[in-house]
């Protein structure tokens, strides 16, 4: 036992001498910083070549860097925000008021009168966020408001029919009507990037979409057999609703600055519907209808669009065509047979087809 311990003492001994050894050593080997140069090891005096092998990969590796940056396709990084500016047209049937008939009473031969809401300026306000793994996650608001008036009178040897009154007054002097369109729609969606070629990008979009959106009809008739007197028709329909939705976005890459972009989203919107009927005579002394139709409805979406974009540096501008869908978004009462208790239905999908230009700056 007592040898063991004066081995164990005599190894620790030897091993604290070595150690102070090689220090000494190495102090005495290590050269001066102010006569060591730039990417060289100050041994004997001699470049090292090891530093030059090192820096040499390190210069290829910028170049190819640079070279992938230039033919990277268009992406935002990091916090973001886009403006969009839409000129708008909205399409929808049902919105027909009169028939011009260039026969007297008894025969119908003519055409059918209808608005068409105008062509109108629409505005949309993105905020997002890219993240470091691709993923992409914003808010948006889109806003649009359009809206159309028509007066028309009978010809001087024809008759003019009403075609929104309800079994009330069949032909009429003259009649206005007034439609218009208010369009609500918030997105928050999540999407992500993938490169599945060189110089083109897809982005995978999915996320929520709220929407509001208000569509009044109305007409006043005056005149005909039974004289009316500001016979004041109302139908509008409101709706509100959300709901999901999926897509996706290709961009390719042509030039340094320039690239083509597609996409394609569609969703499906639950909500109700909230449709009214009125109508009254006599500057509204008088009331023929006065009716409330409320029901769910889910409501398919489709989108679709094509265009350019322009980057540089942080500032992108997008130049595209836009069509929108939403299904089945008109199907307001009507009544048309002599009985009051079988009703009819004026019904349309709403479009809109849009010229897009957008302009986002990326922080």
């Amino acid at each position: 036992m007592l040898f063991s311990w004066k081995k164990l003492a005599a190894g620790s001994l030897f091993g604290v001498c070595l150690q102070f050894s090689l220090s000494a050593m190495g102090q005495e080997e290590q050269p001066s910083s102010k006569a060591a140069k730039p990417n060289q090891l100050a041994v004997d005096g001699a470049p090292t070549k090891a530093i030059e092998e090192f820096v040499a990969p390190d210069k290829e590796l910028a170049k190819e860097m640079a070279h992938a940056e230039e033919s990277e396709p268009y992406r935002l990084k990091g916090f973001y925000m886009a403006a969009d500016y839409y000129l708008a047209r909205p399409r929808r049937d049902a919105l027909d008021f009169a028939i011009v008939s260039n026969s007297p009473l008894g025969v119908v031969s003519g055409y059918t009168q209808s608005l068409y809401l105008e062509t109108r300026s629409g505005f949309k306000f993105t905020m997002g966020k890219v993240l470091r793994d691709g993923w992409d996650i914003n808010l948006s608001y889109f806003y649009l408001h359009s809206s159309d008036n028509q007066t028309i009178n009978a010809p001087p040897r024809g008759a003019l029919y009403s075609t929104l009154s309800n079994n009330t007054f069949d032909d009429v002097a003259s009649a206005t009507a007034m439609a218009n369109l208010n369009y609500n729609v918030i997105d928050i969606d999540a999407s992500r990037e993938f490169q599945p070629a060189e110089n083109f990008l897809l982005r995978v979009i999915g996320g929520g979409r709220f929407a509001w959106i208000d569509q009044n009809f109305s007409a006043i008739y005056n005149g005909g057999s039974l004289g009316a007197t500001n016979d004041f028709v109302s139908s509008p329909v409101y709706f509100s609703g959300a709901g999901l939705t999926a897509g996706a976005e290709g961009t390719w890459a042509c030039t340094e600055h320039f690239g083509l972009y597609g996409r394609a989203k569609g969703g499906i919107l639950a909500g109700q519907f909230r449709n009214f009927l009125t109508e009254t005579n006599n500057n509204g002394e008088v009331t023929f209808y006065n009716l409330v139709d409320k029901y769910q409805e889910l409501v398919p979406v489709m989108e679709l669009g094509a265009g350019l974009i322009i980057k540089k540096d942080h500032l992108h501008l997008k130049i595209g065509y836009e069509l929108v869908n939403y299904f089945n978004m008109v199907n307001s009462l009507d009544f048309q047979a002599l009985s009051f208790g079988k009703i009819t239905r004026r019904m349309s999908d709403l479009s809109l087809e849009m010229l897009l230009i957008q302009g986002g700056i990326t922080f």
